[in-house]
């Protein structure tokens, strides 16, 4: 997405128009979403900007270090590094089945 942003930022600027910014969602960790969101579980998804703790206090995570360093200008799409899958998402989500069409992820890191 924030490759995405960039193209569209420098053809905006070829026509005059600025480029306002860029929201990730969600912000804060997610919950729940392992069951859809139908049973009160408390687990957590960690996507979000922010991190959520196990005892939900919010925590800066790597990522906010990462947006933030984008928002200010000092890294760009290609100095990002992709989040390595944990063996539990890799089997637990089906996530494995889905590396060869990931070609941002080190596969040979992900071998039975």
């Amino acid at each position: 997405m924030v490759s995405e942003c960039e193209t569209l930022q420098t053809r905006l600027q070829e026509i005059g128009l600025p480029f306002e910014g860029f929201c990730w969602y969600p912000y804060l960790d997610s919950t729940d979403w392992s069951s859809l969101v139908r049973e009160p579980r408390r687990e957590i998804d960690p996507q979000g900007i922010v991190h959520l703790t196990e005892s939900f206090e919010r925590e800066r995570s790597r990522l906010s270090e990462i947006y933030a360093a984008l928002a200010k200008g000092q890294i760009t799409a290609t100095d990002i590094p992709p989040r390595p899958f944990d063996e539990t998402t890799l089997d637990a989500r089906g996530v494995r089945n889905y590396l060869p069409h990931m070609p941002w992820c080190d596969a040979s890191n992900h071998t039975e």
